[in-house]
Parts: C-alpha cells; structure tokens; sequence
C-alpha cells in the first residue's frame, strides 16, 4: 500500500426503501469528480439506481483536500483528545448546529466544564465561524448558544 497525495473524493448515494428504511452507499471516485449527477459519479449513480429497488433520495459528493501544512502538537494544560469542547451555534435560519473541538486546552474553560467565552482561543474560534460557516441550510452563523466539556462515560468521574 502506498500513499496517495491526492486524496479520492467521495460520491455519496443514499436510498429509501418502501419500508422508510435508508441506505447509504459510498464510493471513491477521482478528485477530479465534483458533479455527482455526471460523469463517473453520474454513471455510477445511474447503475445503481437502476439495480436497487429502492428510490435514491441523494446524491453528493464529498470533496476531499488535505492540509499541506499541518499544525503540529505544542506542550500545553491540554485534556485528553477523548474530552470535547462542545458548541451550540445559532444559525440565521433558527438551527442549533453543534460543533465539537477533541482535546481542548484546560483554560478555556470557565470551571473545568462550561466553556469561557472571553478566552482568546475560543473567541477566535467563534470569530472564524462566524465569518466562515453555515449551517446546514447554507444560512450565516449568527452566534454561540452555549458551550461545555463533554466526557466520554468512561472519564466521568476524572
């Protein structure tokens, strides 16, 4: 196996039987596909269209990128990368999404659990998703709602 620099990107086919049960199936594809209704994405989407008996309720795809320039590690009162800083973001459009952030640095938060929204790295955070991100829908990031550390069970008590 070796290492593939340009990384495939993905088409995505989703279906829904008459059951209402769905079905994901994914396929890499070139870099070069970025419309799923033609080309190879479109040929593949179409076979199994025509194979399944189930209607195909979507089809995407997945564009891939990777960082060339990666950060690297820094020594840090950081938490395990288990522990999540979890944000309730509001969208323009009245959405709640969620982000979450593995392995936050201990200071931003306020007591250990709820987050501290005058840290400087976490409002830089919500600076960049509020000029960069949308929501699902593709309206504009309006603000945080609220924000805490999320434990996996197993560390509850850590």
């Amino acid at each position: 196996m070796s290492f593939d620099p340009e990384p495939t990107n993905e088409l995505l086919l989703e279906f829904l039987d008459d059951g209402g049960k769905h079905a994901t199936m994914r396929y890499n594809v070139s870099n070069e596909e970025t419309d799923p209704s033609t080309g190879t994405a479109g040929d593949i989407a179409a076979a199994a269209a025509q194979l399944s008996k189930s209607a195909m309720i979507n089809q995407s795809i997945l564009i891939r990128a990777f960082n060339t320039a990666p950060g690297t590690p820094t020594a840090g009162p950081y938490a395990r990368p288990a522990d999540k800083l979890d944000l309730t973001l509001q969208g323009a459009d009245g959405t709640r999404p969620h982000i979450q952030i593995g392995g936050p640095n201990e200071s931003d938060f306020t007591n250990g659990i709820d987050w501290d929204p005058t840290d400087t790295h976490v409002a830089a955070l919500i600076a960049a998703l509020k000029t960069n991100a949308k929501t699902a829908s593709g309206a504009d990031i309006t603000g945080v709602i609220n924000g805490f550390r999320r434990r996996p069970p197993r560390r509850k008590g850590q």
